[in-house]
């Protein structure tokens, strides 16, 4: 069995610990630890994409979901039904 993953949104900040730059990405509403990383040039802009991207992933699941229920009762175009079948694969792994 999976361990269920820690809950959402996250947020991340930009601080110091020991005088070194880090960054902290953790839960926003309770501030439990996800993880930490040093602070380098691009080590802020792979913070925000990685809360971004987690942040964004039960919509998108959602969306995908929703979809392919759509897809299951429509006749659709060739186009269509390959973005049907796109979301289902996408979903396979979930």
């Amino acid at each position: 069995m999976k361990p269920n993953p820690s809950r959402t949104p996250w947020t991340y900040f930009v601080g110091n610990a020991n005088g070194r730059g880090l960054i902290r990405i953790e839960v926003e509403d309770t501030g439990e630890h996800i993880t930490s990383m040093p602070r380098g040039a691009a080590d802020e802009a792979n913070a925000a994409h990685i809360v971004r991207c987690v942040n964004a992933h039960p919509r998108l699941v959602a969306a995908l979901e929703r979809f392919a229920r759509y897809a299951d009762r429509y006749v659709l175009s060739e186009a269509e039904t390959e973005i049907a079948n796109q979301a289902r694969e996408a979903l396979k792994d979930l």
